[in-house]
């Protein structure tokens, strides 16, 4: 049975399936390259350099790319119920 993998940005769900899932369930799945629905814009923030070092160390375990994994975590708090 074919598995498709989740329509999400959350990093965790998004690790979990591939960890869970076979490779030979996806195969023969239609590629879809889809645009992002929301507008982009840029920003510039100053960190600390043992930060910036350590979000890079951090996104190339997980695969990505340190921008992707600043906008999955800015996602996740801007998308999470204020305490």
């Amino acid at each position: 049975m074919k598995k498709y993998p989740p329509d999400t940005d959350d990093l965790e769900v998004l690790a979990k399936f591939f960890d869970e899932t076979d490779i030979t369930e996806l195969e023969g799945l239609e590629v879809i390259n889809k645009r992002p629905q929301r507008q982009m814009v840029a920003v510039t923030v100053r960190l600390p350099k043992e930060d910036l070092d350590e979000l890079k160390r951090r996104a190339k375990v997980l695969g990505l790319g340190y921008t992707s994994l600043i906008r999955a975590a800015v996602r996740r708090f801007v998308t999470s119920k204020p305490s």
